[in-house]
């Protein structure tokens, strides 16, 4: 086969490793057999920081796991060299973009891997390429006789990232702990974290550690992943996106804005970030039915909270339905909310109308929504009617407030979340609502209204249940459990 579907794939982790001795000696039989004979002598001039060797490690490791997940799955390995920082704490073995792409194009050359090259076009920005096993490393993948689960990621990953605009593109921010950055304090170019990160970053790991050893899967799902639809920039028509469902795709890090600890800071990763509701409702934790509570109407609550007020039960609700909706209550609340939240990011009202339009235009390019794009002229209707029902935070409208509320929600849930891993109670994440199991639901309510009460300083945060549809618990999901369960056995 010389083609693959282009985006059935995902990206390369260049943390992906294991301390295992089985696993170790895996991957060098295959180097040894195959790859080492290239490699006899260094090359003149300075040496990459971590060996070939170790590089195609963390290749042929994610490779196989992404030839797991689907074997008609493709790796998409970066050009662009901003994934690869040089001396930065989150590159960690590190990965050196000439040695990789060299171990790619030996590969390939040996017949050991189908390359699809990245490429730039007037209408795409691609410049991943794409890698998949051909018929002599898949023969070694078949003969893998560890679990998959003994492969992980590095230990000396990074799970605090700074990051900050530069166009449309997010770049990397290298920071110093506190006790790093001695003798650094006359460099302009240093960023030093306060004695908090430090502290977040060894909560973080503890949270990651309980996430590896619990199993969270989609109990309604026969094959572990969903599929998903999306605009294709060069044929200008859908494509489909996959989202696997993956034990190996739980690890969590957050991630700061605008190279400021005091911007942004959420929680992000894990597959259960990335599927709807109605999947999430089917989530089960270590086998166990779980709940999902909410905040409802979080930042607009947070920017209430900052006037000293608490707000109405239903913020969003404009008091009627305005005749563009036609009857379609729960159309209007939801762009009416869509519309509000993005205002608070926004520093104008046309930025704001803009993203609002593009983002309804997505939705029905992907096939989840009918109808037209609303107006300008209904965008400015609905922010008016929503200024009307709330006026006593007008002032956060188009004020790019969200980006620090987003840190206070940051800090409630890492309240939240360090309850429950010092539990030993697993928990997930999606910003400002939160899943456990079933029978800690009364605990996660208690926990949410003293983390609001704590940080935010007001009384009685408005907390919702979101409803679960019933399902049923899929063949494939109970393989999944039973391999999981027996992979806990014999590690023990």
């Amino acid at each position: 086969m010389t083609e693959r579907d282009w985006e059935n794939s995902r990206p390369f982790n260049i943390h992906r490793w294991s301390n295992d001795p089985e696993v170790d000696a895996w991957t060098q039989d295959f180097w040894h057999q195959h790859l080492s004979i290239f490699y006899t002598q260094p090359k003149p001039g300075p040496q990459p920081k971590s060996s070939p060797r170790d590089q195609f490690k963390v290749l042929i490791l994610d490779l196989y796991l992404c030839w797991l997940e689907d074997p008609e799955q493709c790796l998409a390995v970066s050009h662009a060299r901003s994934n690869y920082p040089a001396n930065s704490r989150y590159n960690a073995l590190p990965i050196t973009p000439s040695v990789l792409f060299e171990l790619i194009s030996v590969m390939k050359g040996r017949r050991i891997v189908k390359v699809l090259k990245g490429h730039i076009t007037d209408k795409s920005q691609r410049i991943a390429t794409r890698v998949w096993p051909l018929a002599t490393l898949i023969e070694h993948f078949q003969s893998a006789n560890f679990h998959d689960l003994q492969i992980g990621e590095l230990e000396s990953l990074e799970p605090i990232i700074l990051r900050k605009d530069v166009g449309t593109k997010k770049e990397l921010v290298p920071y110093f702990d506190p006790s790093e950055a001695k003798g650094k304090e006359q460099s302009e170019k240093v960023i030093r974290a306060n004695w908090k990160i430090p502290h977040m970053r060894k909560r973080l790991r503890a949270y990651n550690e309980l996430l590896r050893e619990s199993f969270i899967d989609v109990a309604c799902l026969e094959e572990p992943y969903v599929r998903t639809r999306a605009k294709d920039q060069d044929s200008r028509g859908p494509k489909t996106l996959y989202q696997r469902i993956s034990q190996h795709n739980k690890s969590v890090r957050r991630i700061f804005n605008r190279a400021s600890f005091e911007h942004g800071g959420r929680f992000y990763g894990g597959f259960w970030q990335r599927i709807g509701s109605e999947l999430r409702s089917a989530i089960r934790i270590n086998d166990e039915p779980t709940v999902e509570l909410d905040y409802s109407a979080h930042h607009i609550r947070v920017a209430y909270a900052n006037e000293g007020l608490i707000g109405p039960d239903d913020p969003y609700d404009l008091g009627e339905i305005l005749p563009e909706y036609e009857g379609n209550t729960a159309l209007q609340r939801k762009d009416v909310k869509s519309l509000t939240l993005i205002c608070m990011n926004a520093k104008s009202p046309s930025n704001a109308f803009s993203s609002f339009r593009h983002r309804v235009k997505e939705a029905i390019e992907a096939g989840e929504r009918t109808g037209e794009i609303p107006s300008l002229k209904l965008c400015k209707k609905l922010l008016n009617a929503f200024i009307e029902r709330n006026p006593d935070i007008e002032v956060y409208m188009n004020s790019d407030k969200g980006i620090e509320f987003m840190n206070t929600d940051s800090r409630v849930s890492d309240r939240i979340i360090d309850h429950f891993v010092r539990q030993r109670i697993p928990i997930l994440s999606i910003h400002d609502s939160y899943i456990v199991p079933a029978q800690y639901e009364d605990e996660l309510r208690e926990q949410m209204t003293k983390a609001f009460e704590d940080i935010i300083e007001v009384s009685n945060p408005y907390i919702t249940k979101e409803t679960h549809e019933p399902y049923t618990i899929a063949e494939g999901y109970r393989k999944r459990r039973e391999d999981f369960q027996n992979w806990m056995k014999n590690r023990s």
